[in-house]
This record gives structure tokens, sequence and C-alpha cells, in this order.
């Protein structure tokens, strides 16, 4: 009887199974997502075989990155995931020169070697370019994985997305959804960030020559995804391998590789499967929410008592106020009479669609009203404020935290402590003596909110009610701690093939929401830091699991209305009936114009600044107009120009910008050009370096910022730079090479001039040389000259003995002339900075308005990097001011101050001025300077100043941002209005 060989992948999604007969022909095969239900899953699929195929000798072997529990308790040979797919590799494509296998959470990238040996790049401990991320985004649209693949197809404009983090990425998608970007162009711009996200981090500076083949489930099922990949390596189709069954190939190399292994009865497999062999989890075993029913029913007693102020609907005449809460995930909606009882109240996902959403609320909302009652006034807070304000007309609006604050103090007046958690963001405001102290927002990661647990659910096949009634009825907790969610995923994966309860579990993921809240966004040091009086608001804690964790973990009940999920809208509400109490209707759009409202889409390129961002035009059909895409406000004045509304308040960060950036002056005798990176160190030196070119009879070009380049050099990027300016300079000198081709490059590395500069400072003067390294290919196939010279401004003689070598025809006086105009261009510059600084101040002062200095690197100056944060704090009505500027007020003769004698210095000056107010940028992924952070906070502390730092990464949501800087302001209008 012919010997069958089996080999089983166990993946981190889905089960794969490959049976080959004794002449290694393919007889039967399964690709089966387990939904963390590992045992059972397989289990079910060795039914399954045994019907089709149950006779013959036996040979198994297991692979896969949950396969080693399986194949050590059942004493089945195990077989690297690696070693198989290589395996299935050189059987079926001996020719292969680089395979890409991304699969559930793994990716990999093998370079085959021509002696036989494998260079092999793994992802590191992110999710982000992998199959659940896209699994998890499919979800999020509400749709299955070939129908996002189908939206992708379709898309037009890709937006830039954070592809460093899958999390991050989701920020950004929510972001972009509430301003309106339709499906397929989020969905592209998905597949990008994944391809991105996998380049980056696997070929880690390697190009991918030769003969190519894509494995794994996401780029065998989804051919978008596959081309999207191809067409930013830039590698044509001929040279890809016609891959069958991709998703296999581990299972495959297994049944391959498990010939040699000894039979086994299929009988004795089943009886393996059908028995607990395996070991106990590793994770602590906790006592469990609930010991049993009559302490839930106890729990859901005292919490009735939480109840909002709630009234069938009024007799007419009357009149109402609206309150409207758009968040991430979900819109609520809510009606008020004039005592603050509600009258009227809507909850629902917003299923990716917020406009839509939002105008099937307001329209069922009318339908509700009866003849005579009248909207008096309405408000909006959340997310979707700017938009949904804007399309329906709202009155007025306010930052979430203020009215999330506003709800729990109507609700509770005493309230110390208030934790909102949501779908995708978490807020804690701390209240002592009546007064806003402190106000807390997670920084995009989502490890702690509903989303999270959302996810989980889906990938365990549960409904959320399914999922919460396990975790309440479980027989113990599972201690999993307090991770972000790749980390999570990573903690579930381990005990997931243990022998565990699926509550158990679940309650393990809903305290470790808790556990996040507490140590991870509201950073506590101890429980003993809340005050009596705790307020519990937002969906999450609509989740009982969640809210008895907290109770647990804060050792006393809490306060929790019973509708938390709402608090924000019912806050909303009551403010706008507060501003506006005396209102007869709202000028909010009426039912008829909502049906017909409709939204027109223009896109353009914005001419102002070398970024050129995307601006989409949102025209509504009642004359009005949103922007999406802007990271000034030069984009809303170009297409907006009949509703734009200047705030006029100094912005020093866009003034330094433009000032930095704005066109060279073209010599018309020049024949040559000379390109600039707009980069890293080059935006401290970089009027310096204009003008020596200038005058050396050049013109001078500066970058600009291109996603397709960008793409494209995501190959040239080295293993263990993840942070995104120095990413970005790939990108920059690839817009060089392939679009803008100017006649050299210039990119010095600067040494000296500074004097202990800290690690961030010291790889981005050396970034030149990595530059000319990794991208050394690219520069060779374009015919630039990369001139990436070694240059000490201590003194000119590096500058002339390297021009000297490699420009013999510009003469030792032409030298001299370009580097003494260059330094008296770079001393006018600072010198224009201070007296505009000056200037700032002396206006903020007799203005008496409070002004945010922003402290940052140099290149944060570019709006990619900071987002437009400057502009979004000036279209606020905040004044803008420099770290630069206000160290040149005293510090004129030093040109080169480190970051850290730039920050103190500002943090002396911040604490010495009552309108000035620190925020320090942070590019995520670079160098954190821990010992001058806490240098900055301490001294902050002392004066009762605020330390506020905002985290940069690669998406283009400012949403998020927004949120903080209107909540910064309100609790330090707070804290003066306490003071004065």
């Amino acid at each position: 009887m012919e010997s069958i060989s089996v080999g089983v992948d166990i993946g981190s999604a889905a089960i794969k199974v490959v049976v080959l007969s004794g002449r290694g022909q393919l007889m039967h095969s399964a690709y089966v997502p387990h939904h963390y239900r590992v045992r059972e899953t397989l289990r079910i699929l060795w039914r399954q075989l045994m019907a089709k195929v149950s006779e013959g000798a036996l040979h198994l072997a297991f692979t896969g990155k949950g396969a080693a529990e399986f194949s050590s308790a059942l004493q089945i040979p195990f077989v690297d995931e690696v070693q198989a797919e290589t395996e299935a590799l050189r059987r079926f494509h001996p020719e292969v020169d680089v395979a890409v296998s991304l699969g559930g959470e793994d990716a990999r990238m093998m370079y085959f070697e021509r002696n036989g040996e494998m260079d092999l790049r793994t992802n590191r401990k992110c999710a982000g370019g992998t199959g659940t991320f896209l699994a998890h985004m499919a979800a999020f649209f509400g749709v299955d994985i070939q129908a996002l693949n189908a939206l992708a197809e379709n898309g037009i404009h890709l937006y830039p997305i954070a592809s460093r983090c899958g999390v991050y990425a989701k920020t950004d998608i929510q972001a972009l959804m509430n301003q309106g970007v339709g499906k397929a162009d989020l969905a592209a711009s998905i597949f990008q960030a994944v391809v991105n996200q996998a380049l980056s981090d696997l070929a880690k500076g390697r190009p991918i020559q030769g003969k190519l083949a894509l494995l794994g489930g996401p780029l065998a099922f989804m051919p978008e995804l596959r081309r999207c990949f191809l067409q930013t390596i830039g590698i044509s189709s001929a040279e890809v391998l016609p891959v069958t069954h991709g998703e296999l190939y581990c299972a495959w190399g297994a049944a391959l590789l498990g010939r040699e292994a000894a039979p086994i009865a299929w009988q004795d497999v089943k009886r393996l499967l059908d028995q607990d062999h395996l070991q106990e989890v590793a994770a602590e075993r906790l006592e469990p929410l609930f010991p049993d029913m009559a302490a839930y029913d106890s729990f859901r007693c005292y919490y009735q008592r939480f109840r909002l102020p709630r009234r069938p609907m009024p007799q007419p005449p009357a009149r109402l106020w609206l309150g409207m809460d758009a968040g991430s995930t979900t819109i609520k909606l809510v009606l008020v009479d004039e005592e603050g009882r509600i009258c009227y109240e809507d909850y629902r996902k917003n299923e990716a669609d917020a406009l839509e959403t939002a105008k099937t609320m307001l329209l069922a909302m009318y339908k509700a009203l009866p003849a005579g009652i009248s909207i008096a006034a309405s408000g909006i807070t959340g997310y979707g404020e700017a938009f949904l304000k804007q399309a329906f007309q709202i009155d007025t609006g306010e930052v979430e935290t203020v009215a999330h604050l506003q709800g729990a103090r109507f609700f509770c007046p005493e309230v110390t402590d208030l934790l909102d958690i949501g779908g995708q963001d978490m807020k804690y405001i701390r209240v002592r003596k009546g007064s806003i102290q402190k106000i807390v927002l997670n920084d995009s990661c989502a490890s702690g909110c509903g989303l999270f647990l959302e996810t989980f659910a889906e990938s365990m096949g549960l409904s959320m009610d399914e999922f919460v009634k396990k975790a309440v009825h479980a027989p113990y907790c599972l201690d999993l701690g307090h991770h972000c969610t790749v980390l999570m995923n990573s903690k579930v994966h381990q005990v997931q093939n243990e022998n565990v309860d699926t509550g158990g579990l679940i309650s393990g993921l809903c305290l470790s929401v808790v556990k996040n809240a507490l140590y991870r966004v509201m950073r506590l040091d101890s429980i003993e830091e809340l005050g009596s009086h705790i307020v519990v608001e937002g969906g999450t804690f609509q989740n009982d699991a969640v809210l008895r964790s907290f109770e647990t973990l804060v050792g006393h009940p809490v306060v929790r209305p019973n509708g938390s999920g709402i608090m924000g809208a019912y806050g909303m509400a009551l403010l706008t009936k507060k501003r506006m109490p005396e209102a007869a209707r709202s000028k909010m759009l009426s039912a008829d114009e909502i049906r017909k409202l409709s939204v027109r889409e223009e896109s353009s390129r914005c001419p102002g600044c070398g970024n050129h961002c995307l601006l989409q035009k949102k025209t509504f059909s009642n004359g009005h107009c949103f922007i999406v895409g802007n990271r000034c406000s030069y984009g809303e004045r170009l297409l907006a120009k009949e509703h734009f509304v200047s705030r006029k308040v100094p912005n020093l960060y866009e003034w330094e910008k433009n000032q930095l950036l704005q066109s060279s002056k073209v010599n018309p005798s020049a024949e040559k050009t000379m390109g600039i990176p707009a980069v890293l160190g080059r935006w401290e030196d970089m009027i310096y370096w204009k003008v020596f070119w200038q005058t050396l009879g050049y013109r001078v070009i500066l970058s600009a910022f291109d996603a397709a380049s960008l793409g494209k050099s995501t190959v040239t990027m080295p293993h263990g730079i993840y942070c995104y300016p120095c990413r970005l300079a790939h990108g920059h000198l690839m817009y060089f090479l392939e679009q803008c081709k100017p006649d050299g490059i210039w990119m010095p590395v600067i040494s000296g001039g500074k004097e202990e500069p800290d690690i961030d400072e010291a790889t981005h003067a050396a970034y030149g040389d990595v530059l000319a390294e990794q991208m050394k290919e690219q520069i060779s196939a374009a015919g630039i000259p990369f001139y990436h010279p070694q240059i000490s401004f201590c003194d000119h003689q590096s500058l002339l003995a390297f021009m000297k070598e490699n420009f013999p025809q510009v003469t030792p006086y032409a030298l001299r002339r370009a580097t003494t105009a260059a330094e008296k261009a770079q001393r006018g510059y600072k010198a224009r900075l201070g007296k505009k600084t000056r200037d700032v101040l002396e206006w903020i002062e007799r203005e008496k308005k409070n002004a945010l200095v922003l402290v940052g690197r140099s290149y944060q100056l570019d709006p990619e990097i900071n987002k437009g944060i400057p502009a979004v704090m000036a279209g606020l009505g905040i004044p803008v001011l420099s770290a630069e500027g206000l160290y040149l007020l005293q510090n004129e003769g030093h040109d080169t101050p480190t970051f850290r004698e730039k920050a103190l210095f500002t943090a002396e000056m911040v604490c010495t001025n009552p309108y000035l107010h620190f925020v320090q940028l942070q590019s995520t992924s670079c160098g954190w300077d821990m010992t001058t952070i806490d240098a900055l906070q301490k001294r902050l502390e002392r004066a009762g100043k605020r330390y506020t730092m905002i985290s940069l990464d690669q998406g283009v949501s400012t949403g998020a941002l927004q949120i903080r800087i209107r909540s910064l302001m309100a609790e330090i209008q707070e804290k003066q209005n306490r003071l004065y």
C-alpha cells in the first residue's frame, strides 16, 4: 500500500494542510483560519482528512509558529518553517534568487546565494505589514479580504499611512475616514503601507534582484497587493516565478521533509489530538472576575443606580439642544431639554463612512421630533467634529475632553478623576478642587481601547456580547500583563495552544486593557494617586468585564453612568445649551436639506512648499466646502478662498519654513544645477549652502517629498533605522535621482560646531555617508555625482580642499567670495528670526495671549514631519514660537547650540513668562534623551508649567493632535482662571 506524507503548518492565523502521495503528487490540501481555537480546528481538520484519505502508511510532520507545543506533546516530528518553505521552493523553483513570504503575523525575505547559502531577514515584533493587519483592516471596513482587494484596485489617490506600526496606521485611517476620504483610496493606501512596512523591515537596504517568488496567504489571495509590491520594488512580471499554492509552501515542505519520519497510524493521531496532552498555561491564574452568578447579579444591581436623567419627548411647543460625538469608531447623538434631561439618543457604528452614518442619524432624529418642537442649537465634538460641523452647518464645537468632563460634572459634581475609553482613543482628566489639574491622552497606540478588544473578538469568531459573557463567567482570569497590541498578540499566541479556558483568556484581555489605562496612559505610580470620586465613560466601559477589572484594581466601586457610551454627546449637548440658552432655532441643515446633501470631490497638488501635499476639496451641495490633506493654511486659502477665515496670529514655525524654502535666486547665466536634499541637518544650514552654490554660479534645487519615491527607496533603508526623518532622506534622494535629476547632489557630513552632540545629532550629521553606501547602485545608475564630504564649520580648510580636488575650475577667490556671502546670509536669517521673535513676544504680552513654544529639531520645520501641527495651532488661534527664535534673543553669537541647550534655555524662558507654554516635538523611533526630558519636566513643574510632548510618525492624522492641543489649552485656561 502506498505511503502518504502529510505536512501541517500551524500559523498565527490559519492552519494549512498538504497531503502528498508516495510519488510526491498533491492529493489534498486545506487552508483554514483557526480564530485562536487551534486544538479544536486541528481536530476538525484531522477528522475531515481521515474521511478522505485514511489508508496507507502515514508520515506526519508539523511546522509553523503555533506547532512547537503540539509537536512536543504528541511526539510528532517538528520542522522549522523556514526550512520547510525553503525545501518546497528548491523543489519547485531551484532558480529562485529572492523569496518574500507574508503570513498572518510573520514576514520574511530570503536571499539565495550562488554558494548555496541563504540570507534570511525576518520582521520584528510588529505585525503591521502582515496578513492579520489586513484582515483587521477589512473587518474595520466591514468587508472580507477579497472585497478589500477589490476596493484597493479602484483606489486613485494614495495617502501616507504609518507603516511602522499597525496600530498607528489604524489611527491614520480613522482620521482620514472622519475627513471623508473614500474607502477605495484608503484600501489602496493600506496596501501601499503594508508593502512599505514589509520592504523596509525585511530588505534592510539590500536590493531585490533576479527571480522573485511571492509566498504566503496575503500575496496568494490578494492580486492587488502583489501588483503593489512589484510596482514598488520596480521589478518586471517576467522576473516573478509562477508559484502555485504559495500559501501552502510551509506545509508542502513539511510534507516533503516528513517522508523520513517513522510512520504513525491515523487513529493514533486522532486519539492523541482528542486528549489533553498540552502543558498548563505559563501565565498566572488569578481569581475570577465574579466567583458566582450571585456576585455578578449584585454587581449589575449596584451600577443600575447611576442613571442619566431621561424623560419622554416633551409636548410642543418646546426647545431642545443637540449634542453629537463623532468618535473614532462610533457616532453618538443626544437631545436634551432645558433641565438637561435626555429626550432622545442614538448610538451607531460609523461603518467607515462618518458622513452617511451622521445623515442617517440626523434624519431619524428629525423624524422622531413632533411638530412644534425645535432644535434651539446644535454642537459637535470628537474626531469627526470639523468635517461634520461643516457638512451639516452645526452651530458650535468643542474638544472632546471638555465635552466629556461637562457630562461627568453634571452627573457627579464632585468628580475627581474621569477616564474615558473609546474605540481607539483614551482620555484621563484629573480634577482637584473643582479645576482641571491634568489631561492625558493616549499617543496613537490603541492597545487599551475598545477596538483592541473588538479585534480579538473578531479573531476568535465571537460577537462582543458573547465575548463579554465568556469573560464574566470564566472560572479564572489570566494575568497577561499590559502591553502594546503586537506584544499582546504574541502573549495570546503563547497561551493559545495551551490548556486554557477561553473565558479566562478573554477576562485576562479585559484586565490588560485596564492595566494599560492605569499604567501606560494615566502613568500612575500608585493607585493612591486617584481621588475618591472616579467617573468612567466611553463605550468600552459598557463591557462589564472591563468595568469589574477596573473596580478590582482601584479597590472600590466607581461611577459608571448607564449611558457611559454617550457621555461625550451628552456633555456636548449641555455645553451647547450653556453657550446658547436663549437660541430659538439652530442654523443646522433641515431634514430636507440633509436628504439632498451630497458631496463632490476634487483633488490637486498644493503648489506651496516642496511637499506638494495632495489636497482634496470636498464641496457640499449647499455650497460649503472642506479641505483634506493640507498641513498648513496655504492649501485652505488656495482652495477655499470664500470660506477661509484667517485667525491672524503669529506662526513663527511657518515663517521659518518659508524663509528656508523660498525660491532660490535664479542666475540667468547659470548652466548647471546643484540639488540640496531638504532633510535632517540641511535644515540648519540650508541658507548657507543655497547662497554658497548660487554665488558659484549654480541654480540650486531643493528636494521635495514624493510618496512614490519614498516607496521605491524603502529597499535601500538599512537595518535598525526606524526614524522617519532618516527614512525620508532616502525618498528625497530617490526624488533627485529619478525625477529632478540635477547635475550634482550636495549632502555634506558636518562635524564640529556643537559641543557634546546627542546621538540623534551625531547620526543625522553623518547620514550623507549612509545614503552614499545604501543607495550606491541607484546613484550609479542615475549617473549623478553625490557629494558627501566631511566638512567642518570651525574652519574652511576641509571645504577648500574638497572643492580644489572636485571643482578645480573654481578659483580660490570665488570660493572666498562664496563662503563670505553664505556666512552673511546665515547671519542675516538669524537676525531676522531674532527680531521677529522679539516682536511676537511683545505682541503676546500686549494682547495677553497664551502662546505655545515648539521645541524640536531643525528638520521638524518640514510639514511632512511635523504633520502641520504649527498650522493646526495657529488655526485654533494660538500663536506659535520656536525654541530657535527664543534662543537667538540672548545667544546670537552661539550659532550651533545642541538640542539640549536649546530645550533647557527655552524651558527657563517659559518658566519666567506667564503667557508661554512648552511643547516638545519628538519623532517616534528617533533617540529619546531621557536625561534632558527629566530635567525639562522637573524645571517646568517647579514653575507650575506643563511639560507636553507630541509624538510624530509617518502618518497624516492630525485629529488626535488637535485634541491634545485643544485639551492642553483648556487645561491652561482653567489653571489661569483659578490663579487670576
